[in-house]
């Protein structure tokens, strides 16, 4: 394929989580700012990459990835209201959805919406408790390591494959 095959879409700049390795509030004067994109907005952007999928040169699904300078399912109900449109007005498009969260907002009905539309989450979890817990820490400073497994927990449940992303560190080596 000669075309675009994964489109990234940050819909916010907002976290739950003060990551000790998150590069994206180093500077946050450069941030775009904690308004999340709208519904509307991520419509008008799988509606392009939909467009875009019908060409000759994309001969396969587009990959579509919700992502955040922080955590995107902050955003749910935008990114769940603008897929689910698309899926009721085109529902033979060419789009694959897919998110990477902390997993911390994960609940069975959130998992359920994920679902029925057609997203496919996969999970920041860096390790066991001891090592997860240095880096991926929530405000107060505490480690969520028991909150990702909960979440964790919460998608196996609902019959959800999971998938998880990991940030290594020199901590590996020890």
């Amino acid at each position: 394929m000669s075309g675009i095959e994964r489109v990234c879409i940050s819909v916010n700049s907002v976290c739950n989580l003060k990551c000790t390795y998150c590069y994206f509030f180093l500077q946050p004067d450069q941030l775009p700012g904690p308004d999340a994109m709208t519904s509307a907005e991520i419509g008008v952007i799988l509606g392009q990459a939909q467009r875009y999928a019908l060409r000759p040169e994309a001969d396969k699904r587009i990959k579509v990835n919700f992502v955040g300078s922080g955590e995107p399912l902050l955003a749910w109900p935008a990114i769940h209201r603008a897929v689910a449109s698309l899926n009721d007005a085109v529902p033979d498009h060419r789009l694959r959805f897919y998110t990477v969260t902390n997993g911390l907002l994960l609940t069975a009905p959130l998992v359920a919406e994920m679902r029925a539309v057609g997203i496919s989450p996969s999970v920041s979890l860096d390790g066991p408790a001891w090592m997860h817990d240095r880096t991926r820490v929530r405000h107060n400073g505490r480690g969520s390591h028991a909150d990702v497994m909960r979440g964790i927990g919460v998608l196996r449940d609902g019959g959800v494959p999971v998938a998880v992303n990991t940030t290594l560190n020199r901590d590996v080596s020890r």
